[in-house]
């Protein structure tokens, strides 16, 4: 069962992680941020997933949580 939620977070992780090196780059890729890109794109893929949830109009499942 991990094995299948860590395969399920996967895609959410690569989508956060290339986005955490976009904010770090348009930054100037300082020092010590990592931990803040990583923070803001988790917060802005999340605001994405509700968006697409609220425009589907369709209540997201337990399992999608």
């Amino acid at each position: 069962r991990a094995e299948q939620e860590s395969r399920a977070d996967e895609p959410t992780r690569l989508k956060i992680a290339r986005r955490a090196y976009e904010l770090w780059e348009s930054k100037g890729c300082p020092n010590g941020c990592d931990i803040d890109h990583w923070l803001q794109a988790e917060a802005e893929i999340a605001r994405l997933s509700l968006k697409a949830y609220a425009l589907r109009k369709v209540p997201p499942s337990e399992e999608d949580l």
